[in-house]
Order: C-alpha cells, then structure tokens, then sequence
C-alpha cells in the first residue's frame, strides 16, 4: 500500500513537471511558422526558469503568453481555460489599433495629416455646435497623445470626463464633448479613455465608410487577423479605446506588423514613415513613459551589458504587446491581472530577457 502511494505521489510530480516542460507550438496550416526556441538563439534551460516562473505564485493571472522570434512563433502557453482559439479582451490595446487605423486612413489620403483639426469631420452632424472656440483647436495628433487639453483622466474620479460616468452615458461622443477643456491642446498628457472615441467619426467621415469594414479590409484581412471584434458603444459605433477581442496569435500578428515597420510579406500596409511618427515620444504619461500614437515608449533597459529599447501596446489587466526592435521579438501577454497583483515587466525583464541575450 505505501508503495503504491508513493508511486502514485511520483506520477503526480512527474505529470506536474512534464506540463511545464518546453515543446515547439503547434503548426497550423496558414497560419504562424513555428521552430525550437534553440534555432532562434534563445536559451531552452533559461526558458524553462522563466516558464517555472509562470506557474509560480509571483506572476498570477497570465491567461496566456507567446514569443514571436525572428518571425516565427517559438512559445505558445496557455492557462486557466485559455487557448489559441479563444478571444481574450485586450481593453485598451484596442487604441494602438485605432491608431493604426489613423495611419491607413492618412496613407490613403483620406486625412491629411495628424495636424487637422478634429472639429472639421463633425461638419453637418448633430455634434457640430458642441464644439467651442478651444475645442475647436485640438488635433487628431493631440487625441492619439493624450494632450487633448480635456478635464479628463481615467485614473483621477474627480475630473469631469470621469471614466464610469463616460461608460454609462448612452452617447459617448456626446458625453465627451460636453467635458470642459482645461488646458490648451498639446499642453499636458491625460490619459482618458473617452477622448479616443472621438476619433470614430474622423474616421467615417473621412473614409466615407464604417470603422468595421474599413479595418477589415485595409489591416485585418491584409495581416490575417481573423479573430477581432470590436465592442459597440450606445450608438451601435466601435469603440476606440478599449473592450475589442482577439486571440494572442492575431494579436502578435499586429505587434510583428510593427517591428516589420509596416510591411506583412512583403506588402506595406502601414507606410514605415506613419510607425516612425507613431513610435516618436510626445510626452511622459503618468510622468515616468514616454507616449507616441498611442503606444508606451519604454525606458531603456540593460540586460547583460546590452541595452535594449522597446515600446508596447498596454491595455488593462495586463494585456501587452511588446516589441523588441534589437531582438527581432515580439511578446504577447493576456491576462486577468486586473488588480495589479503582479508585474509582468520583471518577468519580462528578470527571466525572459536573460534567455533571449546569452552574450
């Protein structure tokens, strides 16, 4: 009887250790190229501590985490009911999407530049006469910045573009313009969810066509994405700054469409002179990260005498796209972190770094 139980207690251990040990993802036909993490220069022993670390207390509520390495996906792990077909909320990566929806639409001419002023696309709707003398000064570019100049900060209740009232107005476009403005456009960085709604409109009216349809057909379907919905507001319009859903394989697919700067096999489908100006900084949210076209520009960080630069697509709960240009990388987070019990940034930074630099 002891040694039966004490087989049994061995067969436990060894199925515990076995589903942390590494395998290369599965292939799907048309979809990402995989290989060993050894072939693209990452180390398999370190990997494993930064695996082990996953399953650990410190770095609870991942749903999910990939790395895309020289184009090709080398880890794919999933936990608590996810996997590489089920969609997860990205929340606010969903502005880094809009962003680049603002490129195309500029590309093709649609927008003339991050300079226009957003008062012009509201001509002829019911929102034109909410637009005052100050308002009617800010800029596509201020809106992707977060130095719209509104009395609105997610992170600060008092503040008249209050976050929660915003989602439960029935009519965000109209909740947000009556927000007072507070600083001139381009003054401050705020970091306000609703001031990205903004944008929708500039886009149909510019394109003269839905949101939906317009990124489908000039970023989706061109990179592959299959998976994303967009969440609706009140009024039947996506929203632009929170609640899409995708799984992390299309999300890696947009990251990797920026470390391309643009292109996807071959096709450029955002110019590289829009992922440049994305990716320049105009300004330190939360006073500490530089922020562009709505991506975090991360401070430079040194692992193994190496410096390494790299910008992301955050959205709450830990949902994170983040880019390695030096490493030809890309990381994809989903989480459910939403009480910020654990930093993926030192996970990142501690124990997957380390396995990618060997020098």
């Amino acid at each position: 009887m002891k040694l039966a139980y004490v087989g049994l207690c061995c067969l436990l251990i060894s199925s515990c250790h076995s589903q942390h040990d590494y395998s290369i993802p599965e292939r799907i036909e048309g979809d990402w190229e995989v290989d060993h993490v050894k072939n693209v220069k990452i180390n398999p022993e370190k990997l494993n501590v930064f695996s082990n670390q996953i399953h650990g207390r410190a770095y609870k509520n991942i749903h999910g985490l990939l790395i895309i390495k020289d184009e090709k996906l080398v880890y794919e792990s999933y936990y608590k009911g996810y996997n590489r077909s089920k969609v997860h909320d990205v929340a606010s990566v969903t502005k880094s999407i809009s962003s680049a929806l603002i490129g195309i639409a500029i590309d093709q001419g649609h927008i003339e530049n991050t300079e226009s002023k957003v008062a012009r696309f509201y001509k002829g709707t019911i929102y034109e006469s909410k637009w005052d003398s100050l308002k009617k000064e800010i800029r596509i570019k201020d809106l992707l910045t977060m130095r719209h100049g509104l009395d609105c900060d997610d992170f600060n209740h008092k503040t008249s573009g209050d976050f929660d009232t915003f989602l439960r107005s029935d009519d965000y476009i109209n909740y947000m313009l009556d927000v007072n403005m507070v600083n001139e456009p381009d003054k401050v960085n705020a970091y306000c969810t609703g001031s990205t709604q903004l944008l929708e409109p500039v886009l149909r009216h510019s394109t003269q066509q839905a949101v939906e349809d317009f990124a489908s057909k000039f970023l989706f379907d061109p990179i592959g994405i299959k998976s994303f919905t967009w969440e609706k507001t009140p009024k039947g319009h996506p929203a632009m700054g929170m609640g899409a859903d995708m799984t992390a394989r299309d999300m890696a697919r947009f990251g990797q469409l920026y470390l391309n700067k643009g292109k996807w096999n071959g096709e450029q489908i955002i110019s590289k002179a829009w992922i440049e100006e994305s990716l320049t900084p105009y300004g330190k949210l939360f006073d500490f990260v530089d922020y562009g076209y709505m991506w975090y520009l991360e401070p430079a960080i040194t692992i193994n005498n190496k410096k390494i630069q790299y910008y992301n697509a955050l959205g709450h709960g830990g949902q994170t796209v983040a880019i390695y240009p030096d490493l030809n990388m890309v990381v994809v987070i989903i989480a459910g972190n939403y009480n910020n019990e654990s930093d993926y940034y030192e996970l990142l930074e501690k124990y997957l770094l380390p396995a990618v630099i060997n020098e």
